[in-house]
């Protein structure tokens, strides 16, 4: 079987990737995945669930870029955790290709 998880939105920071990955890795009963990526590029507020949001009803973002993140999974595959990450449109790519 081929599972191709995610990481959600409230763990873009760069200091919660590893633990996004690991709770992925536990609840699948696995210790490695060929594919993990990236949901959405857009980062939510860590807690309150999966969309925290504001009194009005808002989803709650928070200003991480995309890159960091990147920058952060890319950890991972250098420590053997995982090999392969996302599909991003050529234009993010070369955000982080400059970076």
């Amino acid at each position: 079987m081929f599972f191709p998880p995610q990481l959600w939105c409230t763990h873009h920071e760069p200091h919660r990737v590893e633990e996004a990955l690991r709770a992925t890795l536990r609840k699948l009963g696995l210790d490695y995945l060929d594919l993990y990526y990236i949901h959405w590029p857009a980062a939510f507020e860590h807690g309150d669930g999966d969309l925290p949001k504001n009194a009005d009803g808002r989803i709650r973002h928070i200003n991480i870029d995309y890159v960091d993140t990147w920058r952060a999974m890319e950890g991972l595959v250098e420590k053997g955790q995982y090999t392969f990450f996302t599909y991003y449109e050529h234009r993010m790519f070369q955000k982080i290709d400059t970076q």
